[in-house]
């Protein structure tokens, strides 16, 4: 899953200059799906590269953040904000 992803990032990235962003947008939904799938399944020491890479695709995903499948997932991995230390 990680390799898969790591290549539809990859294609993204070469095709900037010639594909519109709801052309890339695929790869980058397809990524994160990937990825925040398959997290848990990594070493600590991978873990934190991934995570990095989830927000990376998550930024790119515009509107579909919404969708219910991308929200759950985004909702797992974003830190409750709730539980900030008081002063």
């Amino acid at each position: 899953a990680m390799i898969l992803s790591e290549l539809l990032r990859l294609d993204a990235e070469w095709h900037q200059e010639d594909r519109t962003g709801d052309q890339l947008m695929p790869n980058y939904v397809h990524a994160f799906c990937l990825v925040a799938d398959s997290i848990d399944m990594l070493s600590s020491d991978e873990q934190p590269h991934f995570r990095a890479r989830l927000a990376t695709y998550a930024e790119k995903l515009g509107d579909l953040r919404e969708h219910p499948y991308i929200s759950e997932r985004l909702s797992k991995l974003e830190p409750a904000r709730t539980e900030s230390p008081s002063q």
